[in-house]
């Protein structure tokens, strides 16, 4: 399920010359660590001839598939001086690929003129991609003063049905994968409290180890809990300040994070107060996105996922059920400790130790305010 023509199917007939193998065979240079790190899993990448030589840039699956599969390209050398560029100008290497994926296709329908971008626009063509890329970082043509808006920011401006396939949650625009093919991850990442975020919650993991029934929509409570804790782990991993490649080393779950917390510290805490501040954390982040002007239509995926069965691989046929995956965001609600609308109750601040910093009343906005997700 690879993201491909932004999202449009999960099939890239182009896949190999951008695998993992071939990166390791012909273009990986060396490998590189975090510091203190003894694994490196970042892969360096240098461009030793060609239009790009002397471009170089770590190379991981997220960035790869945005600028590469997302847009149709297979042209590794072009690939990395994408991710350069982005790397270079501070995009990030998921936005600016699906950024410019976003505008191959409103090029390709019309919505993007050839007299704001100032070239052609077309699926795989790794040196028109480039060039978009840098037009957004450097904001140097209409297009792409446009386009670094963002993808909601360019499809509010650009209209003519563009929101359709502007593929983006609160604003930030969806990793790499396909979730009409990944059900528990479709919900994931329409309630991770910064947008469509793989980094809030790990739920494409249960779809892809067969704990759930990637293609269908069932076990819906099951489901539902299963994003809690991932959600609620990624949050104590964020608030230590470490890998989240780390997550699966602890043992018996948050016990096991309690545990190795006491001997870093000294200090004597459990389980249960570990998950208590998570569940704070990340109540309190709702709280801050409900202020600025978010809605319960904020926690919906775009509407390609609903509306346009993937036209081919395993998962051919099939999209995001709208009622199935709304009686799931309710669960996930009444789970959390919300209201209907996504609003922490009274009763959950208190619980979770926040009245002193918020109540229920004061995160209904009084109007609707363009608002910046909370990171």
């Amino acid at each position: 399920m690879l993201p491909t023509k932004n999202f449009q199917t999960g099939i890239f007939d182009k896949a190999v010359d951008i695998s993992g193998e071939t990166m390791a065979e012909k273009w990986t240079t060396k490998k590189a660590a975090c510091s203190q790190c003894p694994i490196g899993c970042d892969h360096l990448v240098y461009i030793k001839e060609g239009p790009y030589k002397g471009a170089i840039a770590s190379v991981d699956f997220e960035p790869l598939f945005a600028v590469g599969s997302c847009c149709c390209v297979n042209d590794m050398a072009a690939i990395t001086k994408a991710i350069e560029l982005e790397d270079r100008h501070t995009i990030d290497g998921i936005s600016g690929g699906v950024i410019a994926s976003f505008a191959m296709e409103a090029f390709e329908k019309g919505v993007l003129s050839k007299e704001q971008v100032g070239y052609d626009l077309k699926w795989g063509d790794g040196a028109a991609m480039v060039r978009l890329i840098e037009d957004i970082c450097l904001q140097r043509t209409e297009a792409g003063k446009i386009l670094g808006l963002g993808t909601r920011g360019a499809a509010n401006h650009l209209g003519k049905g563009s929101m359709h396939y502007a593929m983006q949650v609160k604003g930030l625009e969806l990793p790499g994968y396909v979730v009409r093919g990944l059900k528990t991850a479709a919900l994931g990442f329409g309630v991770a409290i910064r947008g469509g975020c793989h980094l809030r919650n790990g739920s494409y993991s249960q779809d892809i180890k067969g704990e759930f029934d990637r293609l269908t929509q069932d076990k819906p409570i099951e489901r539902v809990k299963s994003i809690i804790k991932d959600e609620d782990v990624y949050t104590l991993i964020d608030s230590y300040i470490i890998c989240k490649f780390t997550r699966g080393i602890y043992k018996n779950g948050v016990a096991g994070h309690a545990e190795v917390f006491n001997m870093v510290t000294g200090f004597d805490i459990n389980s249960e107060f570990l998950l208590n501040r998570a569940q704070a954390i990340l109540t309190l982040a709702k709280c801050f996105n409900l202020r600025e002007g978010a809605t319960k239509e904020d926690d919906y995926l775009p509407e390609r996922e609903y509306t346009d069965p993937l036209p081919e691989g395993p998962s051919k046929g099939h999209i995001v059920d709208k009622k199935l995956y709304t009686d799931m965001l309710d669960a996930y609600y009444e789970e959390r400790g919300w209201d209907k609308q996504g609003v922490p109750t009274d009763a959950t601040l208190k619980k979770l130790g926040l009245v002193s910093f918020v109540k229920q009343s004061d995160v209904h906005p009084k109007e609707k305010r363009r608002y910046m997700p909370c990171l």
